[in-house]
């Protein structure tokens, strides 16, 4: 909180998440150091634990019209699966998945995605579908 405000404005801002950038904003906007203009109301629907995994969905409201719904299903042996939705009632809003790598993982271009590689070993496969779905 101490930082420059150009650098804390920037580590808080949506780009610098895993997550998505809808018509170009963040999905809530800072009007100072602890001060919010606008704050995104996120709900979790669904969180299970057992011993082998993981899930939660939910889902904000960050991006007025559009929803944005993330469920994730984490496995005891190392896997992950994410899955991100946008709806909405008009379906021509601009969309980026922001994915932040750190130094150590490189992402290599496939169809439909990328594999994420540590040196030369493969260590994720990430898979984007390209659609939104209109809201029922």
């Amino acid at each position: 909180y101490n930082i420059r405000q150009a650098e804390r404005d920037a580590l808080r801002a949506t780009e610098a998440h895993n997550t998505f950038l809808v018509d170009g904003r963040s999905q809530s906007e800072a009007a100072g150091p602890f001060l919010w203009l606008t704050k995104t109301d996120a709900v979790m629907e669904c969180s299970v634990a057992r011993s082998w995994f993981a899930f939660t969905a939910a889902h904000h409201d960050g991006y007025r019209p559009v929803r944005h719904s993330r469920m994730v299903l984490a496995l005891a042996h190392d896997a992950w699966i994410i899955v991100d939705t946008l709806t909405g009632q008009d379906c021509t809003h601009s969309y980026e998945h922001n994915l932040n790598l750190g130094e150590a993982l490189h992402p290599r271009g496939i169809e439909g995605g990328w594999v994420l590689e540590e040196g030369a070993d493969p260590v994720a496969t990430v898979l984007v579908s390209s659609m939104m779905l209109p809201r029922s």
